[in-house]
């Protein structure tokens, strides 16, 4: 069941509880009665929403479903290859949803399937669009919808003034993406395209790509080991402190096993916020004394998770996922 809170509160819509027969990173709202169309038209129209699908649907684009206000995982992608290959991601555009597209690329990528993006202007969702422009737009915006990667090395580039540094700093955007395809043919045209828009030859995005690669590696777990009754992993030095520090912080997380068994609702509650928009993480380590937090499990996750944004924030996207490894 989803419901759409009356006031004007975080989350906008609410989902039942994940249970033993619902796991919303398995599920792909609309596609038990949409699966049809996206088979016979061999290609998927993805949105945010359970209320996009239900618009969409109404208005004629009926190849359609929806990831459930979570984020677009590897079992949707594994559920979509058995109908297409194809998929349009259509975005409202906002922030939320061009970040959400980029974590969604490397993803897509992995399982060989073409993704495209296509990019509602002025904030709007679908809904919004189809009743100030029309379905017509939308489908021909749709028709003409570029591939994914295309769109997001466009927001890569904002601002872009050619300088050493930031080309390497965008190789390294896309090296999720690059370095996870499975298409040969087609990641060869993404690094030319790369290449092109940075101004360098090929060969050397491919070195940097390399190099990126080789620094994963050197940071995997080589071997586990048991230290005292507790699976330790030994790892590789980092290239560099930033690395170190970063290494320190994830082994400290895989140490520590953490149970909210018996934690307050609204404590989860808070918890699950926090790690959700990065403003409600600020407001909590400005606002909330984790003395006040009751269940110990919770503390120590909320203790984890501000003390890895203070030394990194910009890694608030990828801190729930390190937390939860």
């Amino acid at each position: 069941f989803g419901g759409r809170t009356y006031v004007d509160a975080l989350p906008k819509y609410l989902n039942s509880p994940e249970s033993d027969v619902f796991h919303k990173g398995r599920v792909l709202y609309g596609l038990h009665e949409t699966g049809k169309y996206i088979r016979s038209q061999d290609r998927a129209v993805i949105v945010e929403g359970y209320m996009d699908t239900v618009a969409l649907y109404r208005a004629g684009v009926t190849n359609v479903a929806a990831i459930l206000g979570t984020a677009f995982t590897a079992d949707h992608a594994k559920l979509l290859k058995r109908y297409t290959l194809n998929v349009v991601m259509l975005l409202d555009g906002d922030a939320a949803g061009i970040q959400a597209a980029e974590r969604s690329l490397p993803i897509l990528m992995q399982e060989g399937i073409f993704a495209k993006g296509c990019v509602l202007p002025e904030g709007l969702d679908p809904d919004e669009f189809i009743e100030k422009h029309g379905v017509e737009k939308l489908k021909q915006m749709i028709d003409a919808a570029p591939d994914l990667f295309n769109v997001m090395l466009g927001r890569w580039l904002e601002g872009y003034r050619g300088s050493a540094s930031e080309k390497v700093q965008i190789v390294g955007l896309a090296a999720p993406t690059l370095l996870k395809m499975k298409n040969a043919q087609l990641r060869d045209l993404y690094l030319l395209e790369l290449a092109r828009q940075l101004d360098v030859d090929q060969p050397w995005v491919r070195r940097t790509l390399a190099g990126l690669q080789a620094e994963q590696e050197k940071l995997k777990p080589i071997q586990a080991k048991s230290v005292g009754g507790t699976t330790a992993t030994e790892v590789h030095p980092a290239p560099s402190l930033e690395q170190a520090t970063a290494v320190a912080i994830e082994s400290q997380i895989e140490l520590t096993r953490v149970s909210l068994k018996g934690a307050p609702r609204d404590e989860v509650f808070v918890l699950s916020m926090a790690l959700s928009k990065e403003y409600l993480l600020q407001a909590v380590i400005s606002g909330l004394d984790l003395a006040h937090v009751t269940h110990d499990g919770v503390r120590q996750i909320m203790t984890l998770a501000i003390e890895k944004y203070r030394q990194n924030p910009s890694i608030f996207d990828s801190l729930g996922a390190s937390l939860a490894s």
